[in-house]
């Protein structure tokens, strides 16, 4: 983990009625793993996460 930064929510935060005035907005930071495989291949492969998924996903197995 590297760096990050908060901006704290001018309102309460009402899960029934949420607004963007109640959200806390978190950013500017960085979380970053990498191995060094014993046989590299030529060509390195590189995972990118999204779609409401984190990068940690790529860490865990499905069970």
């Amino acid at each position: 983990m590297a760096g990050g930064s908060a901006v704290q929510a001018k309102e309460a935060y009402n899960p029934l009625a949420p607004t963007s005035e109640s959200q806390t907005l978190h950013g500017d930071h960085a979380y970053v793993y990498y191995q060094i495989p014993v046989h590299a291949k030529k060509y390195p492969m590189a995972f990118l996460h999204g779609a409401g998924q984190f990068s940690r996903t790529w860490e865990t197995t499905p069970d």
